[in-house]
């Protein structure tokens, strides 16, 4: 396995009170698995993967192990974590406009990823390599898009170049925090086919964060539903969606209109 999390507990310390973001939650992710994290908002789906980098805010409380190629990301250094943050693992957020800075071109802000991750100092290299990026993340017309500003990017595209960003890390886990809540369906569609030819080719490890019960049905290998922070039901997408067994996974469901037809 690849990563592996033990009896993960996250409260949030208010001056009078204590909020449960998070309780007692296990799970393991393998090499080129993706994991479908799936409930409503406030479940706790977003602050499991805030969890793994360690970018929650001063006043959570964290206990519980979580264990990426045998070493406790909890227990390390800021300086230690920052050779695997970003780097070996890294995240991609729900706004891809706002995951981009405003000020910078495209292909400058790929340039700078780049060049701290890949260890290229050459600007002809390191834009030949972030052009070579744009085509994998099949990005239209790399060479004309590389000086225009986030701005000027539809949705589809600001989450094609925040992928870029994230692939030119060369990570090992992807964590995705609902990426296609902030784009229309047919940028939504070409995004998650995008998301998978980059797990095969690449064999990356992926939690992938989402409402959207059809995108965990089509991308996803494993599917865990989280209610109230906790975990209900884990199993694999195919016996998730034929045999929910517990309620709420049943009301999720049948709530998104997907019929409990056995798969092929």
């Amino acid at each position: 396995m690849l990563l592996e999390i033990e009896n993960l507990n996250v409260k949030f310390k208010l001056k009078k009170d204590e909020i449960v973001a998070l309780k007692n939650i296990s799970l393991t992710l393998n090499e080129g698995e993706a994991i479908g994290i799936i409930g409503e908002s406030g479940s706790g789906k977003s602050t499991l993967c805030l969890s793994i980098l360690r970018l929650l805010p001063e006043n959570a409380i964290i206990s519980g192990k979580i264990i990426y190629k045998g070493i406790n990301l909890l227990e390390l250094s800021e300086k230690d974590l920052e050779k695997i943050r970003g780097k070996e693992i890294t995240m991609i957020f729900q706004d891809p406009i706002g995951s981009l800075f405003p000020l910078k071109k495209i292909g400058e802000q790929l340039m700078e990823v780049i060049k701290i991750h890949q260890n290229i100092n050459f600007k002809e290299e390191l834009k030949k390599e972030a052009i070579h990026i744009l085509n994998q993340v099949l990005f239209p017309d790399p060479e004309k898009f590389f000086n225009v500003y986030p701005h000027q990017l539809s949705g589809g595209m600001a989450q094609k170049v925040a992928i870029a960003k994230a692939l030119s890390c060369k990570p090992k886990i992807l964590l995705l925090d609902e990426p296609t809540s902030a784009i229309d369906a047919t940028a939504e569609q070409e995004i998650i086919e995008l998301f998978k030819k980059i797990k095969e080719e690449k064999l990356l490890s992926i939690i992938f964060v989402t409402h959207n019960l059809r995108i965990a049905m089509q991308f996803c290998d494993i599917i865990i539903v989280l209610y109230k922070g906790e975990i209900i039901e884990k199993n694999t997408k195919e016996n998730i969606f034929k045999y929910p067994s517990h309620p709420y996974t049943q009301k999720l469901i049948k709530s998104a209109g997907i019929e409990l037809i056995p798969f092929s």
